[in-house]
């Protein structure tokens, strides 16, 4: 035990943790109260970490942002046909014009058919997992010495915590452990895709997804690269 929390405020120190959530469902994993929780943009497909109104990075950026101010990524363009839906704990209802289904409450959630394809969203999040969560919370979301499983977290916890945990940061510190997730507000690798995270590791929370590969899925929408563009700035 001593051995594990030597090794973790190590890493909390030179800041190579690079965790990403969880927290919010252990024990006494409390918020570091001081940062304020930054929401990120709940219904669209992404958020840029510094605002709305900041100015774009690039022409692309700028031709990203011209463009959606004249179509609406939100807008529902196909209702869930329930025979043709895998059954899940949670199933999706309608899906935007972004490819993000989402669920009766109106939060983000993963779409399977029974023929076996996902969403675009589901996939993504595979991808976007794997190159910024992996490092702490393991492969498939299931945990490691370092973090918690994300699998088990979203559970329990709701998608506004699940956007704020992940822009401030969470910290715990006991006598037999030191773990420090920092803030990924400022991360567009992270903001910009938090959205397509937030589905795929919800998928494998409601079984959707087994520890496998994704593979057939629905194609990348096109205006969901226009709001990649006008995120990531390229």
């Amino acid at each position: 035990m001593a051995h594990r929390s030597t090794l973790a405020g190590i890493l909390a120190s030179t800041a190579i943790a690079i965790c990403l959530i969880g927290a919010a469902a252990r024990p006494g994993y409390a918020e570091d109260p001081s940062k304020a929780g930054e929401q990120a943009a709940a219904k669209s497909q992404v958020a840029s970490p510094t605002g709305s109104s900041a100015a774009p990075e690039n022409k692309a950026a700028e031709d990203a942002q011209k463009q959606l101010a004249n179509e609406d990524p939100t807008k529902v363009v196909k209702k869930a046909d329930a025979a043709e839906e895998k059954p899940s704990g949670d199933l999706a209802v309608e899906m935007q014009a972004n490819g993000m289904w989402l669920d009766k409450d109106g939060n983000p959630t993963p779409y399977f058919a029974k023929n076996g394809e996902m969403d675009w969203f589901t996939f993504s999040g595979y991808r976007r997992y794997g190159a910024n969560c992996l490092q702490c919370h393991g492969p498939d979301a299931l945990g490691s010495s370092y973090a918690p499983s994300l699998v088990d977290a979203l559970k329990t916890v709701d998608y506004g915590t699940f956007l704020q945990t992940v822009a401030a940061g969470k910290k715990n510190v006991s006598n037999s452990e030191n773990l420090v997730m920092p803030s990924f507000g400022d991360n567009k690798n992270v903001q910009c895709y938090i959205n397509d995270i937030y589905v795929y590791i919800r998928a494998r929370s409601l079984g959707l997804l087994d520890r496998q590969r994704p593979s057939e899925h629905q194609p990348k929408p096109a205006i969901y690269g226009t709001q990649e563009t006008a995120c990531i700035g390229f």
